[in-house]
């Protein structure tokens, strides 16, 4: 068998999943009633929201327990219109068809089904003190999905046993991701303390796990859709994922409130595989990489992806509330308060995300069972050694974001109604903007409401977010086609108008006890 050895060849352009929790990247922040106010919430919540907001609150839980489920649907509606680059010849649109465009591609969109995310938990306060314990989920979009996964076979074998793909148009977007999804979840445990009427100390501490999907394509000799390529995808998890959150408030009068939280994650180290298919071919049957004659279909264990998440998140706030009635000993902001305003700044560690790395394997050309697939299910295909590792530039910067939001209680311990407003700067330099996250700026607007039959709470809050328009102009993006052979060929794949608009639905129950 003759073999090919592209020990260059890099088999992903990695997107991590938009489900993963971070600090820092967020669309917004988890609670309905904290939504509703444009996330200026931390200073109020006092369920077990407060375990990932403001632990320091969990010492305003109420005393008999209260239980509370939150489901919410986030809709993203991103699009990606590339450019053509006049100097470098496509094989777009048709199968076997070469030409150098002047024209755009054509815009692509995310078409895949909103997914829920939901948050669980129980809090109970016991005079100076509380705790929660819970279970959270991203206050992010889900899966996504951009075009078609369409791979023409280019140069098929004439005694190809299996079949081969003659028509059909390739996506623009395919090298920078062509789906993804995930499933993360913390487990949050916490309490909080006042040492005095006027200061509250809390912490939560929590475990995280995480499973990843990733789908795209990669080039093997540089210059997009010129030649030969491969399928990829990656399944990967992490079982362990630290993160923790201490906070303070201070409540010098009945009338204001300062606060301040710290919130620390860790990074996602996840372990899987990766599921190979080259040049358009269906139907062979899956085998190792690692074997002699792999095939079209093969598969590699021990892959390693590394996506790093801003370690730091930083958040202090201010809250002016005008009370009701006499101070109480248990205190309820619904029923003691006619109305309030609440500002919050935050700062998040989003340079930590420089760029993200996968580890295929550690084994040079020479060794027994490296890793090789081949182009064609025949005798006489050429195969392809795929190199250790790639990553993903991100280079992103430190961020802002600036929150605000009001609570009117209508009907005193009944009927809440709220509004707000939300900033979010910029993390991503134009040269890296890519399709996987969308860390652009972000103008939000926040309604919501809040109804309470006896010792039922029901809240529901919507938020609309105005996405930052990206142009990334030909001959500056820094995202890459994965080439092997000519890796000089390599086009910029991000080249292109990003846009986008998310609408977010939320409703969340709680019972009190």
């Amino acid at each position: 068998m003759k073999t090919l050895k592209l020990h260059t060849l890099a088999l992903f352009t990695l997107l991590c999943t938009a489900r993963v929790h971070a600090a820092g990247i967020e669309d917004a922040v988890g609670g309905a009633m904290v939504l509703g106010r444009g996330g200026a919430g931390a200073a109020r919540v006092n369920d077990f929201m407060a375990l990932v907001l403001n632990p320091a609150n969990l010492a305003r839980a109420p005393g008999g327990g209260d239980l509370g489920f939150e489901l919410r649907f986030p809709v993203l509606h991103a699009c990606f219109d590339r450019d053509i680059d006049p100097n470098v010849e496509y094989k777009q649109p048709g199968a076997y068809e070469g030409f150098e465009g002047t024209e755009s591609f054509g815009r692509v969109c995310n078409e895949a089904i909103p997914g829920p995310t939901a948050n669980l938990g129980w809090s109970q306060g016991f005079g100076k003190w509380g705790y929660g314990i819970g279970v959270f989920t991203p206050a992010a979009v889900g899966g996504a999905s951009y075009g078609r996964d369409t791979n023409v076979s280019w140069y098929p074998a004439e005694d190809e046993p299996f079949q081969v793909t003659t028509e059909g148009v390739e996506s623009p977007n395919r090298q920078m991701g062509l789906k993804r999804d995930g499933v993360v979840a913390f487990l949050m445990l916490g309490a909080g303390w006042a040492p005095i009427p006027q200061l509250r100390l809390g912490a939560s501490v929590g475990w995280g796990v995480a499973s990843v999907y990733n789908k795209s394509v990669v080039s093997v000799l540089g210059g997009t859709f010129r030649d030969q390529e491969i399928m990829n995808e990656l399944r990967a998890n992490d079982y362990f994922i630290p993160r923790a959150v201490v906070s303070a408030a201070f409540t010098p009068t009945r009338y204001l409130e300062w606060f301040g939280t710290l919130n620390y994650q860790g990074d996602i180290n996840a372990k899987g595989s990766a599921e190979l298919t080259a040049n358009g071919i269906s139907g062979a049957p899956l085998q190792s990489c690692g074997v002699e004659a792999p095939g079209t279909h093969c598969k590699i264990d021990g892959v390693k992806l590394n996506v790093p998440f801003p370690t730091l998140e930083t958040t202090f706030g201010v809250r002016i509330a005008v009370p009701r009635g006499t101070k109480k000993e248990v205190y309820d902001p619904m029923t003691d308060e006619y109305l309030d305003f609440e500002v919050d700044g935050s700062w998040a560690q989003t340079s930590k995300v420089d760029q993200f790395r996968v580890n295929l394997h550690n084994k040079l050309v020479e060794d027994e069972g490296v890793p090789k697939i081949q182009f064609a299910n025949t005798e006489m295909a050429t195969s392809s050694y795929p190199r250790q590792s790639t990553s993903i530039p991100k280079n992103w910067r430190d961020t802002w974001s600036v929150r605000a939001g009001s609570d009117v209680n209508v009907i005193p311990g009944k009927l809440a109604l709220r509004a707000g407003w939300s900033w979010t700067q910029r993390a991503t330099p134009v040269e890296t903007m890519n399709i996987d996250y969308w860390p652009v700026q972000k103008i939000g607007m926040h309604l919501g409401a809040t109804v309470r039959f006896g010792r039922v709470k029901l809240t529901a809050a919507y938020a609309r977010l105005f996405y930052q328009t990206v142009q990334v102009r030909v001959g500056t993006g820094q995202v890459k086609d994965i080439a092997s052979v000519e890796e000089l060929k390599a086009t910029g794949v991000n080249e292109g108008r990003f846009t986008a608009r998310q609408n977010i639905f939320s409703l969340q129950l709680n019972a009190a006890f």
